[in-house]
């Protein structure tokens, strides 16, 4: 059997890309460029892609943040904050939307948080 028919017959088994690398010895990109090369060519395997699990936080764009978040953000103009207020999987998550200055992410007290400054010590 060679490296590829035991790769699908792992897959098929249930296992992930990491567990068939660590089995044949290999990397786990190895493996997963030889499961998209199989199937470029046409060779498959029965769980080549199984459905994801509903989210219990609700629709999900395929960058797996909710949609509801993801609207907002491309709802903010260029100088208002992203910073995000509360859990980035609850849909009473949002972006703070103050003004920015200079371009920045951040309004000037998100900055603070999101950015400090290290003071360097004079030996």
């Amino acid at each position: 059997m060679n490296t590829n028919e035991k790769i699908i017959e792992l897959k098929n088994n249930g296992k992930t890309y990491s567990e068939i690398a660590i089995f044949l010895g290999i990397t786990k990109g190895s493996v997963s460029g030889r499961i998209a090369r199989m199937r470029a060519n046409g060779v498959t395997h029965d769980n080549a892609r199984k459905p994801c699990e509903p989210s219990k936080y609700g629709k999900r764009s395929s960058s797996g943040v909710s949609k509801n978040i993801t609207d907002q953000l491309i709802a903010l103009k260029p100088n208002q904050c992203r910073y995000i207020i509360g859990d980035i999987g609850k849909e009473s998550s949002h972006f703070c939307g103050k003004k920015t200055k200079d371009g920045k992410a951040y309004c000037d007290h998100h900055e603070k948080i999101c950015h400090m400054k290290i003071d360097k010590e004079e030996n």
